[in-house]
């Protein structure tokens, strides 16, 4: 029998659909990166493809966050250090993502509860942790790694005006 692949699918109630975009990772083995080898990673951030009729605040085409713990396999192992008070932590395996394969690709079948927070006004472009951020706006009020030196400080108060 064949498989059969929809070309698109309608999500019900309280679920989205939502792009399944891959980003790689560097793969860590035995604590050492290896930068040749690459692993390819669920982005938590996507964009919505459709929405229920009973989800609010979402539209087609807002960039979402994901909040990756809702899909984590959680496994119980010994813990050396919890061995005193418990004897065994939750540790989380692998994921396991609602994916669907469609006409126009892989996308993910969510709730509105698994999203984190919908971006707004896209992303910023950080250079370093030393450096303001780097998307240009005038008026940009996103969270910034920026620590002002001290010179920052006397600059801005000399410049102000009483």
């Amino acid at each position: 029998m064949q498989e059969k692949i929809p070309n698109q699918i309608r999500p019900r109630a309280n679920e989205i659909v939502t792009t399944a975009e891959l980003v790689s990772v560097e793969h860590k083995d035995n604590k050492v990166i290896d930068k040749d080898e690459q692993m390819l990673s669920f982005d938590e951030y996507q964009t919505v493809l459709a929405v229920g009729s009973v989800v609010r605040d979402i539209k087609r085409g807002d960039v979402i966050c994901i909040n990756p713990n809702r899909f984590a396999i959680r496994q119980k192992q010994k813990s050396r250090i919890k061995a005193a008070v418990e004897g065994y932590e939750d540790v989380i395996v692998g994921y396991k993502l609602p994916i669907i394969e469609t006409g126009i690709g892989n996308v993910l079948l969510i709730t509105d509860g698994d999203i984190k927070y919908i971006v707004e006004d896209g992303f910023c472009e950080f250079i370093d942790i030393e450096t303001k951020c780097n998307c240009e706006k005038e008026d940009c009020n996103t969270f910034s790694p920026y620590m002002p030196t001290l010179e920052d400080i006397k600059n801005d108060f000399a410049n102000e005006t009483v």
